[in-house]
């Protein structure tokens, strides 16, 4: 004869009353659960404990692709520094924060192994000097100057309009076309500019820092427009004439005159 369980109740009267038991399936029912919630204490006290433990933290912060920003300023405006939780550390706030620095175009926010966090960023180029130590971007934006920053030589904007304030985009047409037309411009062109001149969206011009002044016209046909001007400038020196001014707005008919 198979053995029986015996179930026993104990009924409490009054208000609140409940049942105890024990013996067999109730017996198992109750370590489970106790084992349950148990198991569920330990998981919470983890969870509040590794955060502050050295395990869940920023351990490192590496900035990637910074050339003009420090790669200090960059991690402060991340708001992003060691011994942060990484519970805290929310990728696309941090994107955003970095974006409304105007040097940066785009940025990316990843975790690495161990605590590591990698700010890899984007930088606007600058391709034209503006009075005052400001640059304007090969995109067209009012960049502010970065005190101790290395820059490349850049022609100076020569432009009596007006600017935009600092981190705002250019809107007039004339002074979009010589943030198109010096963005474009070749390595020697840039290195001989001293300045660049806007009366005009097709009335822009080099002012070189040999003295001779190049009327390039607009951003259109830069290429042709550059190695037409060489090609006068070579010709010229081989005759041994200096010259003070040459048009390629046509660059398949430039034309030039001649210092006295």
């Amino acid at each position: 004869m198979a053995p029986r369980t015996l179930h026993v109740q104990v009924k409490l009267g009054g208000p609140g009353s409940g049942t105890l038991g024990w013996g067999g399936a109730g017996r198992g029912r109750g370590w489970r659960g106790r084992l349950g919630l148990l198991g569920g204490a330990a998981v919470l006290a983890l969870l509040v404990w590794l955060p502050f433990s050295g395990h869940l933290v920023v351990r490192e912060v590496e900035v990637v692709g910074n050339q003009y920003l420090p790669s200090e300023r960059v991690a402060l405006e991340a708001g992003v520094s060691p011994g942060m939780p990484l519970i805290d550390l929310k990728a696309e706030r941090v994107r955003l924060s970095l974006l409304r620095d105007p040097w940066i175009r785009e940025a990316t926010v990843g975790r690495g192994l161990s605590g590591r966090v990698v700010l890899r960023v984007v930088e606007r180029e600058p391709v034209l000097r503006v009075e005052g130590g400001d640059f304007l971007s090969d995109d067209g934006f009012l960049l502010p100057r970065l005190p101790g920053a290395a820059f490349p030589s850049l022609p100076l904007l020569r432009w009596g309009g007006s600017l935009p304030p600092p981190g705002g985009m250019v809107e007039d047409p004339a002074l979009r076309a010589a943030v198109e037309l010096s963005a474009g411009m070749g390595p020697w062109l840039r290195e001989a500019a001293r300045e660049v001149k806007v009366e005009g969206p097709e009335r822009i011009s080099v002012l070189a820092k040999e003295g001779w002044e190049a009327v390039l016209g607009g951003p259109d046909g830069l290429e042709a427009k550059e190695r037409s001007l060489r090609q006068v400038l070579q010709f010229l020196k081989e005759r041994g004439e200096v010259p003070v001014y040459i048009d390629v707005r046509a660059p398949q008919y430039p034309s030039y005159r001649l210092a006295r």
